[in-house]
């Protein structure tokens, strides 16, 4: 088999992999655009991603402007009521929205200003 034949394979099977991760992980993504949809509007830029193991987590933007007037921890206050869920601090993984459902462990929430 050519080297051709070899990389073409490879890439054949992590996106198969990457196919059957995301299709695994489908319910969690739902719970990730629900969530970022429900969010949208608190002068927050959010948006539902996934890692490169197809994991969902939420990233939001804060406008830098904003960060002057409001903490960090009000932000994440105001964010955590219009969910309503807890959003909580974990050492290993941040912020994590207390969601249930298909993501029990919680779904991970990413700060990023802009």
């Amino acid at each position: 088999m050519t080297l051709y034949h070899r990389t073409v394979q490879r890439a054949a099977q992590q996106l198969a992999t990457t196919i059957a991760r995301a299709t695994e992980a489908a319910p969690a993504m739902e719970l990730a655009d629900t969530l970022a949809e429900r969010l949208r509007g608190l002068a927050f830029q959010v948006s539902a991603e996934a890692d490169s193991n197809t994991q969902p987590f939420l990233r939001m933007g804060i406008p830098i402007e904003t960060l002057g007037h409001t903490d960090a921890e009000a932000m994440i206050d105001m964010a955590s009521i219009r969910l309503g869920m807890p959003i909580d601090f974990e050492t290993q993984r941040g912020f994590v929205v207390r969601c249930g459902g298909a993501m029990p462990q919680g779904m991970p929430l990413v700060l990023t200003e802009i």
